[in-house]
């Protein structure tokens, strides 16, 4: 699939048409959980950082969470 992505575009091209991952595509392949309404808008920091929200939203501690190593994107 990676020949066919074209990062101008952000989507895959495919012999059907073009093609874009969703939020809801990537929450059905690896069970993640996406409840309540989209956040839109100006988001400000909270005042105790990120770290804390993050812990009570999603439920784990990102200081003792190694970070996912991949190829991603290059552009």
């Amino acid at each position: 699939m990676s020949e066919r992505w074209r990062p101008e575009t952000h989507m895959f091209h495919l012999p059907e048409g073009e093609m874009t991952i969703t939020l809801k595509d990537v929450a059905i392949l690896i069970g993640l959980p996406i409840p309540g309404e989209a956040i839109i808008g100006i988001t400000t920091k909270p005042e105790a950082g990120w770290r804390p929200l993050i812990r009570d939203r999603l439920g784990f501690d990102m200081s003792t969470t190694t970070p996912i190593q991949g190829r991603g994107i290059h552009h």
